[in-house]
């Protein structure tokens, strides 16, 4: 029997996080059901072989080895997987969103053991207005991907155009079994992840939802914290306190945010820029029977937040801090 491999690619920003801990927190469920989720990086195996990239942020240590070394201990890998499987499991499923821009470092690898396996690419497409905005979020105010002052949306977009039928044609390539879907059109994507790609119940399978965009008044604090450093910086100290606190859990009303954030002329301007890109994205949805990306109207959130919203929740943290030092002073007393 020819073993699936299921390939999620992501693109980014399509609920890529939200697919990953669906598979992690029903791991024995899909074993016991056929399924082997690898992780991100193969993280979740337990053989003898053990390469440098075997770990949750392994993709960095992959791409910084010679591409012929990494495609040989990749289809080792998976060579190995297929050789010493237990035969109850039938099909292996890898989801990491990096793969969607780096078709290249995977390719070899793939091709090498299209033999021993049937190989489904599974990905997601997304709107350039409600990608770039998220994006943006994600990497431009929360987690600094880069080095220097925070940057406004304008500065942050000036080099990340919104390049993806490449990609597609790059997958494509390499099977017939290639699909990528509209994200917009999705209510769940894990959902759409566990019943129309693995054809299983959700009843059996949770779906789980994972790293939504923070609200807005949280948004403000990440961007406030991040200007302390020209460096990059890691979210987590900060959003642990969030979370802790509660911030995650309600938005303020907003109303004025500040300048950092994307306005509609900035999405407008972003958007006729990719004019050409999205006439190739709709016919390739169109000639695999899915609906195009609908630009009728430029979608813009409104993520505006008054400083006292700003404020009221800073002052809760603190008072949150204060309470838990005066318990640590009583304990030292």
């Amino acid at each position: 029997m020819m073993r699936r491999l299921i390939i999620h690619i992501g693109m980014g920003k399509t609920g890529s996080s939200s697919i990953q801990k669906s598979m992690r927190v029903s791991n024995d469920k899909l074993q016991a059901k056929g399924f082997l989720y690898l992780g991100l990086m193969f993280e979740n195996l337990n053989i003898p072989i053990n390469y440098s990239w075997h770990r949750v942020d392994g993709w960095s240590n992959f791409i910084s080895l010679n591409k012929s070394q990494a495609n040989s201990e990749l289809a080792h890998t998976l060579q190995y997987l297929d050789d010493h499987l237990d035969d109850s499991i039938h099909t292996l499923i890898w989801s990491n969103e990096a793969l969607f821009d780096r078709p290249s470092d995977v390719i070899s690898a793939l091709k090498s053991i299209s033999s021993r396996y049937q190989i489904i690419v599974v990905g997601y497409l997304r709107r350039p207005d409600k990608w770039i905005s998220s994006a943006y979020l994600q990497w431009g105010l929360k987690d600094k991907s880069y080095i220097g002052p925070i940057k406004t949306f304008s500065e942050w977009v000036s080099d990340k155009p919104y390049t993806v039928s490449p990609k597609l044609d790059a997958w494509s390539a390499l099977s017939e079994r290639v699909y990528f879907y509209n994200f917009d059109d999705i209510e769940d994507v894990s959902i759409h992840f566990i019943k129309c790609i693995l054809e299983l119940d959700v009843s059996a399978i949770k779906p789980v939802r994972e790293n939504d965009t923070p609200p807005p008044a949280a948004m403000a604090l990440f961007s406030y914290y991040n200007s302390f450093f020209n460096e990059k910086n890691s979210p987590n100290r900060v959003e642990q306190l969030l979370q802790k606190t509660g911030c995650y859990e309600s938005s303020p009303s907003s109303a004025d945010f500040n300048e950092l954030i994307p306005s509609q002329e900035d999405i407008t301007v972003y958007l006729n820029q990719c004019s050409d890109e999205l006439v190739r994205i709709n016919k390739y949805l169109i000639n695999n029977n899915q609906n195009e990306l609908n630009m009728d109207e430029v979608t813009h959130k409104d993520l505006h937040i008054t400083q006292s919203d700003i404020n009221r929740m800073l002052f809760k943290i603190i008072v949150e801090l204060n309470s838990e030092i005066e318990t640590l002073k009583l304990k030292n007393k």
